[in-house]
């Protein structure tokens, strides 16, 4: 029995010694720890970590006896947040390039981690930088698409949001300062448009208020052309930066029709000017010299008197030329045609009277027709005038007549001062047979009826006896139908 007790106890025994001899050396070894002091215990702990970087483990056994709660808490947290941060990096490598709100979201967890100075953290700062670089990245692909789609103002949101995080990253300042040049480009083009808008509303404006013609014209179109360039600067906004497109649709279709509106005036007034030039041209090229005794004038000074009326009657169509240069529609070709016609008119009236031929006086305007009609008489032509002194028992004048073969028309020389008798043959300077119908004549009328027909290149001559005075007026007319009106 004392034996077996003897057998029970030995092992009992080495058990018990075995566990106090354990027990002993960890107190021991808690009670060397304890005897250092809390910056010792400190130091001792970063050593640790130092020489074991990636492992904060090993600072844990000198900082867990750090006698300062709050040191002990600030240095084990360091340990905690190095392990967190490690799991949170290790999640944040899995994510996609393009998962750009968790790739922003870990890193802005993630760079809140702060350690002392003294703690080396080399390895786990390379995979912190890595991050934020595939956080700028997965921001500036993120931006760049808004931009592509033209949600520029979402665009610049984002680069704004991602660099409350991603601070002082010159990849997306960089971004930031492109996205808010565009929006610079759109200020000072519309800035310019509302400029050059002002710019053609003054114009319009001394369009409205101009008595001359000329600068009435010129003003309008300075004004059209200010509100097509306004509309161009906005147009240019769409264009260059497609973000932009519509966005200044509204101004673009007021300023078209501020133009549209502009034009309209322009061709009524253009319209009009024309229309005023061609019947100043009419009236220019009947014009008759001041002097009361035409027939003192000589062939020269009646070429020159003429090329004065040329060269009034070339300005006015050239005028109006440029005047359908700007508005087309405004101005009938047949009306330029017709301003054409009377400057060849005059250099064929040159021509004749330059003939070194006897031909007599000359009546003024040389020629006349019906292409020149009197204003309120369509079927009246303006007169060609003659006045004289007579001077022999005859006087002898000539001019020109413009009536198409085919047409009937009529010349009648009439209003001639006092009773003399009137002979009209059909060719200047030469003797032939009366033209004047015996049977019409009355009065101081003297018709040429269908002269047309009868009057060689439109040339007549015409032939005054000496009446009761030796001063004498009268003008030839060309009438559309001169029986029907003495029929009325």
């Amino acid at each position: 029995m004392n034996k077996n007790r003897g057998g029970y106890l030995l092992p009992l025994c080495i058990l018990v010694l075995t566990t106090a001899v354990l027990s002993s050396c960890a107190s021991f070894g808690d009670m060397m720890l304890g005897m250092k002091g809390d910056p010792e215990l400190i130091d001792r702990g970063v050593a640790a970590w130092n020489e074991n970087e990636g492992v904060p483990d090993s600072a844990y056994k000198f900082w867990t006896h750090i006698k300062a709660k709050d040191s002990r808490a600030q240095y084990l947290g360091y340990i905690d947040n190095y392990k967190a941060g490690i799991k949170a990096l290790e999640a944040a490598s899995a994510l996609k390039t393009d998962d750009y709100d968790s790739l922003l979201s870990a890193y802005g967890e993630i760079k809140k981690t702060n350690f002392p100075q003294n703690l080396k953290v080399g390895k786990f700062t390379v995979r912190v930088k890595t991050l934020r670089e595939r956080a700028e990245e997965a921001a500036e692909t993120k931006v760049r698409g808004l931009i592509k789609e033209g949600k520029l103002a979402l665009a610049r949101e984002t680069v704004t949001s991602a660099l409350e995080i991603i601070d002082s990253s010159d990849r997306l300042s960089s971004l930031l300062k492109e996205i808010d040049a565009k929006y610079a480009f759109k200020k000072e083009q519309e800035a310019k448009a509302r400029q050059v808008e002002t710019d053609a509303d003054a114009a319009l404006d001394a369009a409205h208020n101009a008595a001359d013609q000329d600068k009435k014209i010129a003003a309008y179109k300075l004004a059209i052309d200010g509100y097509a360039n306004a509309e161009a600067l906005l147009s240019d906004i769409g264009q260059k930066e497609p973000s932009f497109a519509g966005s200044s649709d509204a101004d673009r279709k007021r300023l078209k029709k501020k133009g549209q509106d502009a034009s309209i005036e322009m061709e009524r007034k253009i319209k009009d000017y024309a229309y005023a030039l061609k019947e100043k041209q009419l009236e220019d090229f009947a014009r008759v010299p001041d002097q009361k005794d035409l027939g003192a004038l000589t062939d020269d000074q009646v070429v020159a008197y003429n090329a004065q009326t040329k060269k009034k009657i070339q300005g006015e169509l050239n005028t109006v030329k440029d005047l359908a240069a700007t508005a087309p529609n405004a101005v009938p070709a047949a009306d330029i045609k017709a301003m054409e016609d009377n400057v060849k008119r005059i250099d064929k009236v040159q021509v004749e009277v330059k003939k070194p031929v006897e031909k007599g006086k000359t009546i003024m305007p040389v020629m006349i027709g019906l292409f020149n009609p009197q204003k309120q008489d369509k079927e009246k032509s303006r007169p060609g005038i003659f006045r004289g002194t007579m001077t022999a028992k005859t006087d002898k004048w000539w001019g020109m007549a413009d009536i198409p073969t085919a047409i009937k028309n009529d010349l009648v020389v009439e209003q001639v001062a006092d009773a003399r008798d009137c002979r009209v043959t059909a060719q200047n300077g030469a003797k032939g047979q009366d033209l004047v119908s015996q049977q019409y004549k009355g009065g101081n009328s003297y018709p040429v009826l269908n002269a047309g027909s009868r009057l060689q290149d439109g040339l007549y001559s015409l032939e005054l006896s000496k009446g009761v005075s030796g001063t004498y007026t009268g003008e030839v007319v060309i009438y559309k139908a001169w029986m029907n009106r003495t029929k009325n």
